[in-house]
């Protein structure tokens, strides 16, 4: 069950025993391993858990009120209840709805959210927490957390490091990276992430990008579906000043690479080039939602928005 648990989420299931043990409970539930991932104090879950409004000490009390008396004596073994072994599996399927290959704590914590079991229910009414928030943060910072620096990425990160990057944006381009703003600022999101990107290129005049998403069938509705799905809203206030997440951040600068070595202004073409070069964006996994793969549009797009070859310039006269 736990082959493809990192160290961390080995150390969370430990910790969720020990807590269990504490209180005297006879099996471990979930509302343990909320507890023990708010006291895994460097990770992901949480972070999330906490920039929600979840503390220690009042998840502890909540859990204690939700519970029979505890046991005068702990059992000499403390078994994982029936809904925290489902987690224990659903977690595999949720580190690999983000692609991630091993499981970490913020994977268990996106499976118990997703199993809306009535304890963990019952604690974020308690703490007059809701659980949308909670997933889309996760979500976020999980995939903001655990992508790894690839090849593609380092070899922009060394030429931004090492020039002067000034390339102006096509007039298309900043058409389309306003509407990704403004679909972030309508869902009251306070950072426009890939998916936002990804909604301002099939949104914008874009003759290339825009055309070669919709002859694979990638339309607004389509993705906006899929972002409701996998993230739903951020906030419940709208936001007026509208970022982009360090992911979008780093598809900017792929894009403005990109421009740069062809010299060229910075098109739609290449925002959408440096979209599909980040594997793990919730774009890409919104279009493998789509059955589209990622690396296969990046290398169409490539052949699609290559310049028509002169038919005379080989001609000699």
């Amino acid at each position: 069950m736990f082959e493809r648990f990192t160290d961390h989420s080995i150390e969370i299931v430990n910790l969720a025993r020990s807590e269990a043990r504490r209180l005297g409970h006879a099996e471990v539930g979930l509302d343990h391993f909320i507890i023990a991932l708010l006291d895994e104090r460097s990770g992901v879950a949480g972070q999330a858990l906490k920039e929600v409004g979840f503390t220690l000490e009042a998840t502890r009390q909540a859990v204690k009120d939700l519970h029979e008396p505890a046991l005068d004596k702990p059992a000499a073994a403390t078994p994982l209840s029936e809904q925290a072994k489902q987690v224990m599996e659903l977690c595999v399927k949720a580190a690999e709805k983000i692609n991630d290959r091993s499981v970490g704590p913020e994977h268990i914590l996106l499976a118990i959210i997703d199993q809306n079991d009535p304890t963990i229910r019952s604690i974020l009414i308690n703490l007059n927490i809701d659980a949308a928030p909670l997933k889309a943060r996760t979500t976020y910072l999980a995939i903001e957390h655990l992508t790894p620096v690839s090849s593609v990425r380092q070899r922009v990160v060394d030429f931004m490091n090492s020039s002067n990057l000034d390339t102006p944006y096509t007039e298309d381009a900043l058409t389309a990276l306003k509407i990704a703003q403004d679909r972030a600022r309508l869902a009251s999101f306070p950072l426009a992430g890939t998916e936002h990107l990804l909604i301002g290129i099939v949104s914008g005049n874009s003759p290339v990008a825009r055309e070669l998403l919709w002859l694979k069938g990638v339309n607004v509705t389509l993705v906006q579906e899929q972002i409701k799905q996998l993230i739903g809203t951020m906030f419940e206030s709208v936001v007026s000043d509208v970022g982009y997440t360090p992911m979008a951040r780093r598809v900017l600068m792929q894009a403005q690479f990109e421009a740069t070595r062809q010299k060229q202004e910075t098109k739609v073409e290449h925002i959408l080039f440096g979209l599909l070069s980040e594997e793990r964006s919730m774009a890409a996994q919104i279009l493998r939602n789509l059955n589209i793969n990622p690396t296969q549009l990046r290398l169409e797009l490539m052949v699609y928005s290559r310049p028509a070859k002169d038919p005379y310039e080989d001609l000699e006269f």
